[in-house]
């Protein structure tokens, strides 16, 4: 599921995403920034549809935002 951060007093982008500026920007990606109310419905349609159409791996999309498993591991360590 992509994510949109919607922040119309753009205070917000606390992470690493594709900034919705024109309608005709709007790439497969996983989080979307958007700070323009008047953009936003057409935004969501547009996420909505191009991630329906993307024909790779959608899963592709996250794999910058998660973390690898040896992350996991260590954190176990910690505490066992």
């Amino acid at each position: 599921v992509p994510v949109l951060l919607y922040d119309p007093w753009q205070r917000y982008q606390h992470c690493d995403a594709h900034v919705i500026t024109d309608s005709k920007d709007i790439e497969p990606s996983a989080v979307y920034y958007l700070n323009e109310r008047e953009k936003l419905k057409f935004a969501l349609e547009e996420i909505v549809q191009r991630h329906l159409r993307f024909s790779q791996n959608r899963a592709d999309l996250f794999s910058s935002y998660q973390f690898p498993e040896s992350y996991f591991e260590n954190f176990k360590n910690l505490f066992t």
